[in-house]
């Protein structure tokens, strides 16, 4: 199975530190590969009192792109992100799995709060080291900076 990240999963360090928390498996994320996720950009719609502000969201965007990464992964790794993005067998939860062409699995907002929350500055430091540990491009992490302080809406 394929798993396209774009926001604070790129860090791993972060992953784990959420799985240590909650007494989960890390998930097992292998063979990494740059993805440009075309017409669909980053953006933060949806408030997270854990993280102090706006969590990432993918958002349909014809003509946009977002950068990200893709691995190869297991349905029980998809169970424990599916834990860690709050999915709800209901369909009630905060994200709900998406899949994109070939198959690629990613998680989207289900219902946004805001067209745009401001992410607390150590949440955007998670997902910037993310993003430069898998080397994306140096326009991508401008751009992922472009949300500091940032008041209104600001898609990529």
């Amino acid at each position: 199975m394929k798993y396209f990240t774009y926001g604070s999963n790129l860090n791993i360090a972060d992953l784990k530190k959420w799985s240590k928390k909650r007494d989960e498996e890390i998930p097992i994320l292998k063979n990494p590969k740059i993805t440009k996720l075309e017409n669909y950009a980053i953006g933060f719609t949806r408030k997270s009192k854990e993280r102090g502000g706006g969590v990432a969201a993918l958002i349909l965007n014809k003509g946009d792109f977002c950068y990200g990464v893709t691995f190869d992964t297991t349905e029980n790794d998809f169970k424990i992100l599916d834990k860690k993005e709050g999915v709800k067998k209901d369909g009630a939860g905060a994200y709900e799995r998406l899949e994109l062409e070939n198959g690629v699995i990613t998680y989207k907002v289900r219902v946004k709060d805001a067209d745009f929350i401001q992410p607390s500055e150590e949440y955007l430091n998670i997902i910037i080291d993310g993003a430069r540990n898998y080397n994306l491009p140096s326009k991508w992490i401008k751009k992922l900076e472009s949300f500091r302080n940032l008041s209104v809406s600001n898609n990529c």
